[in-house]
């Protein structure tokens, strides 16, 4: 079903801005030096974790679900 794509697309994402906190917070750490970020950094990373899950179960999901029509699809690979 095209709905459960646009789902996984909207929590990619989320995913994403959660992975690109991380970074943002982690840039100007000191080597070695993550006491100053890990309690805060810690929620965003493992919710990026844990909607990379559900996309891929989502993904999952549909690829194992799908139907593929291959007539129509050769008739409109040739136009």
């Amino acid at each position: 079903n095209p709905v459960s794509i646009e789902h996984a697309r909207a929590i990619t994402s989320s995913a994403l801005g959660e992975a690109f906190t991380v970074f943002q917070m982690i840039h100007n750490t000191p080597f070695g030096d993550i006491v100053d970020t890990e309690d805060d950094l810690q929620p965003y990373l493992y919710k990026g974790i844990e909607k990379s899950i559900r996309v891929f179960c989502i993904m999952n999901a549909v690829i194992r679900t799908m139907k593929v029509e291959e007539e129509t699809l050769k008739s409109r690979s040739y136009k």
